[in-house]
């Protein structure tokens, strides 16, 4: 049984929508990630960043094409054209507005403020970046650009003449071959442009360089990422189970009161329960049957040794390893719980919000300590300190 998670498409608005799209760009950026730490046993912050700008802009335009998207019996009693297939017809546009001379100059004012001048403005506007792109990282040449640049256009105009792949009976925005040129024409402008907008930035051949010299190394980017997959996983899991308590969550009304989502899911002692058992599950139970690894960590080619020996770590030093991390966030989960559910922080007595604030305080220094520790020591935590393990790469897992 699956928990249902309705979207709500025709109801999202825009704001929401641009709200999901760094975790959406995040989501499409791990496969990458991971893929570079399989291939090439390493992964430099800025070629991720450049990848998470990337997917993260081709989401945002491609939700500036079909969206807001209108009821489908709205669509069904259109009867205006499909498409337009004349060429150049923004300029036509621009003429029939009085006064305006293409050849005038000092008439081009009129138009400044008419949608006619800046629906094509935004058109060229919109796929500049791509060319920026295309150029910077990819190392396209300007015919390569051209032709990817009309390529997304055209990807994009099918998806309107479509009807969003099928989803509505007939197109609901116009199919334009003035679009095509346009947008062509944006990213050929950014490929031009690129030296302006990348000029402080490393090039291609320093992010190998860099990609070359991080080889073998386990960053913090490294673990975070596998810490990622493990609890991502975990999340998953906590859904499907959950069917049978919280029925369908629907995805704008957790955006739009996420206190409610938090006090109605997370904080509940079933849900916590359920959470230790997973947690016990992946980090200490996998990990030992695996020999060091959990499945993120498996993803990215790490894995959890005895520190002395350099050998399978032992069940305790499993069990340590997690309980000391996760020690500290449940203490964190009982304040947050204490305080916003079980009493409620509007009648707390000033003796336990003292309590609260000192142990929070606390908490947060020992987190601190632990981090400039780890940078200190070159990659050691308090909990792998206390186990006694560390982690290695481990370059003999198969692509």
């Amino acid at each position: 049984m699956v928990i249902g998670l309705n979207v709500d498409l025709y109801k999202m608005p825009l704001k929401t929508a641009f709200l999901v799209f760094p975790f959406l760009s995040l989501i499409f950026t791990v496969p990458y990630m991971i893929f570079q730490y399989r291939k090439n046993d390493a992964i430099v912050l800025w070629r991720t960043v450049v990848i998470y700008a990337f997917i993260y802009y081709l989401l945002t335009i491609y939700f500036l094409v079909i969206l807001p998207l209108p009821s489908r019996s709205s669509v069904a009693a259109m009867t205006g054209p499909e498409y337009d297939l004349r060429f150049f017809h923004f300029v036509s546009n621009w003429r029939s507005t009085e006064g305006f001379a293409l050849r005038q100059p000092k008439t081009w004012y009129l138009i400044l403020d008419k949608h006619i001048f800046w629906e094509p403005f935004y058109n060229v506007l919109m796929t500049i970046p791509f060319g920026v792109f295309l150029r910077y990282y990819f190392k396209r040449t300007w015919w390569e650009t051209l032709l990817y640049s009309f390529s997304l256009s055209m990807f994009f105009e099918l998806t309107q003449l479509s009807g969003l792949y099928g989803l509505y009976p007939r197109p609901y925005r116009l199919f334009q071959v003035d679009d095509l040129i346009l947008n062509t024409t944006g990213g050929l402008i950014g490929f031009i442009l690129t030296p302006l907008f990348v000029f402080m930035f490393p090039t291609r051949d320093e992010i190998e360089e860099k990609n070359q010299a991080k080889q073998g190394q386990i960053s913090l980017i490294r673990r975070g990422l596998a810490f990622l997959i493990d609890w991502g996983m975990i999340a998953v899991i906590g859904v499907l189970a959950a069917k049978k308590y919280y029925g369908t969550i629907y995805l704008h009304r957790m955006i739009a009161n996420p206190i409610w989502y938090f006090k109605k899911v997370i904080l509940r002692v079933d849900v916590y329960y359920f959470t230790v058992f997973l947690i016990l599950l992946f980090f200490v139970l996998i990990t030992n049957i695996t020999k060091g690894y959990t499945i993120g960590k498996a993803m990215v080619k790490i894995k959890i040794v005895d520190k002395k020996t350099g050998e399978k770590a032992k069940f305790w030093q499993y069990l340590v390893r997690s309980l000391v991390f996760y020690l500290v966030i449940n203490i964190l989960y009982i304040l947050v719980y204490v305080l916003f559910f079980e009493i409620g922080y509007d009648v707390m007595s000033k003796e336990l919000l003292f309590i609260i604030i000192f142990v929070s305080t606390l908490l947060t220094l020992t987190i601190l300590y632990d981090f400039l520790y780890y940078l200190k020591s070159q990659g050691q935590f308090l909990n792998e300190r206390l186990s006694k393990t560390k982690l290695i790469t481990n370059n003999t897992i198969k692509d």
